[in-house]
């Protein structure tokens, strides 16, 4: 099964639809081109180039690509830059429709766990006054006068809001007020409608880390000296409470499904395992002692699936594999040991499509690190196909980027013929192919960042002439637009 593909060729070859790929194909692949004959969809286009926002071959590095109901938001470097200083832009995915909004500070500052969030229909994000002005909350509604800071809540240095996470409209985040203490905070888009939901042990030291939410729900793992406690939160005072003395996994992949809240959790009995809650304390257990003991099965990330999750665990028997649960008493078992024996496929990527698809990166012990799909039982878990043929793996960093898009995933991938590129895949071998040579020949245009917005496909990318800028792709041409071409082996 050799994998190496050629780019698909889109329905419009005849130009009604505007380009193609017709003249970036017929250089690296001189074989006759196919086309549909059931006509044309405008729709059906490959990615192009959202703008140049820095003019040339000088990058404008966009990153914190966001949706927000439809509009993209985005950041990008100024050039020169001074260092410090970003760009707000916002985007509906026409060149003329991409606009600079304002420029933010950020100092030195990383913001390594407070990502961008959308919510009411708002951008929200960290940033300063000035290149001296502390670090806080704002917003923007894709307007210069609509972006501004929300709240000074440390009027004496950085507040460094951290864990923004949506809840039904609302926005729940923890602070610094100045004083060693992080609180609780909501916000509605408004100054008026940013305020302090719950202080955590006053005086003392604490640590507040938001892990995710469910429905209206946020839930936090709270450090107060030295108790960690799960708590949940309804934006209350008096339905912010202690739900379970457990030590949850801050910056781990959870997951919500059929009204339960998934994540991983350490009790002190049975080491890190899966828990499950509904937002009480009744409903807030241990889903299973995977691997019994005081070791634990120490949980991957989490994927749902209409009632079910998808996530990674070690039993002691099987290593690292892939395993599911309804959140129910029972239902937790090992989907498929994939890497047969103690030895571990460590499935990572999980990515979830909008037809009940989980897709993955495993490593069977045969064809090496390769992209790997399920829908729940051992009969349908299978590898997709083997991207690098033989023994070597076509996912060779840490964490993959896979992206869910409509019912297939978008990834970048390395070959020798076309460098880092473009890839999808629906889940079968003839739908898993190279998708386009963004960057012409074996140079690589690395693809990331993708963020469906609109009914659009966002990613950042280098097609050498450009440097790394916003491409955008129509979710249509990921479906029935294409017809591929053989293999070139």
């Amino acid at each position: 099964m050799n994998a190496w593909r050629l780019p698909l060729i889109f329905c419009c070859l005849l130009g009604a639809c505007g380009p193609t790929l017709e003249e970036e194909s017929t250089e690296a692949a001189p074989q006759e081109l196919g086309r549909r004959e059931d006509g044309c969809k405008r729709q059906c286009r490959p990615a192009s180039l959202l703008k140049d926002i820095v003019p040339g071959p000088e990058t404008s590095d966009p990153a914190e690509l966001t949706d927000v109901d439809g509009t993209l938001f985005l950041t990008t470097l100024p050039f020169p830059n001074p260092g410090g200083v970003v760009e707000l832009w916002k985007s509906d995915g026409t060149t003329g429709g991409t606009v600079f909004v304002k420029t933010l500070f950020l100092g030195d500052y990383l913001g390594e766990y407070a990502f961008p969030t959308s919510a009411n229909g708002l951008f929200f994000y960290l940033a300063a006054e000035s290149q001296e002005g502390g670090i806080e909350l704002w917003r923007s509604d894709g307007t210069p006068e609509g972006t501004f800071q929300l709240k000074d809540i440390n009027p004496t240095g950085h507040s460094y809001p951290e864990g923004l996470t949506e809840a039904e409209g609302t926005l729940f985040f923890s602070a610094a007020n100045g004083e060693g203490n992080r609180g609780l905070w909501k916000s509605d888009g408004t100054p008026e409608g940013t305020v302090l939901i719950k202080e955590f042990n006053p005086g003392g030291y604490n640590q507040v880390f938001i892990l995710g939410a469910l429905g209206g729900i946020v839930f936090l793992s709270v450090v107060e000296d030295i108790e960690t406690r799960l708590w949940r939160s309804d934006g209350t005072p008096e339905g912010t409470i202690p739900l379970a003395d457990i030590t949850a996994q801050p910056y781990a992949f959870v997951a919500a499904a059929d009204g339960r809240f998934f994540f991983t959790a350490d009790d002190g009995r049975h080491g890190i395992e899966p828990w499950v809650s509904d937002g009480t304390p009744g409903g807030t257990r241990l889903l299973e002692d995977i691997r019994p003991g005081p070791e634990g099965s120490s949980p991957g990330e989490f994927a749902s699936v209409g009632h079910k999750v998808f996530f990674s665990a070690n039993d002691g028997v099987h290593g690292q594999e892939l395993w599911k649960s309804a959140g129910t008493r029972g239902s937790t078992r090992l989907v498929e040991d994939i890497h047969p024996g103690p030895a571990s496929s460590i499935p990572a990527s999980l990515r979830a499509t909008e037809d009940g698809k989980v897709f993955f990166t495993a490593d069977d012990g045969v064809h090496g690190r390769e992209l790997w799909v399920s829908r729940g039982q051992r009969k349908n878990t299978r590898l997709v196909e083997d991207l690098a043929p033989g023994d070597a793996s076509a996912f060779t960093g840490s964490f993959p980027e896979l992206s869910a898009a409509g019912g297939v995933v978008l990834f970048s991938l390395s070959t020798a013929t076309y460098g880092q590129e473009l890839w999808r895949s629906d889940g079968t071998p003839q739908g898993t192919f190279f998708f386009q040579d963004i960057a012409p020949g074996s140079a690589s245009s690395y693809p990331s960042w993708f963020t469906v917005s609109g009914g659009r496909v966002f990613f950042v990318a280098d097609d050498g002439v450009h440097g790394r800028e916003t491409w955008v792709l129509p979710l249509e041409s990921l479906g029935d637009c294409y017809t591929p071409l053989p293999n070139d082996g």
